[in-house]
């Protein structure tokens, strides 16, 4: 939802339940992180493993970041009028 999109334009990493689009759109390890939020030591460990490790932390914020780029108002209006402007 509009939660990940926000968290991601602010380049923050992602941890979030497989759910909905999500689970289409995302992609664990690469720009968020899946784990079973029902079960609090799995989303203690998600926590944990994005804490002491920066480097997946990183490349979760960066790869988010793209992702919400691509899902700016400004991405979205430009495709959608090239889209009517093609013969």
């Amino acid at each position: 939802g509009i939660v990940v999109l926000e968290a991601w334009s602010a380049e923050c990493p992602v941890i979030c339940a497989r759910t909905g689009g999500l689970a289409d759109f995302g992609h664990d390890g690469g720009n968020l992180r899946f784990t079973d939020t029902s079960d609090a030591g799995a989303l203690a460990g998600a926590i944990a493993e994005l804490h002491f490790d920066p480097s997946l932390s990183a490349r979760l914020a960066a790869n988010g970041r793209k992702n919400a780029e691509a899902c700016s108002w400004e991405t979205i209006t430009e495709k959608l009028l090239s889209f009517y402007r093609k013969p």
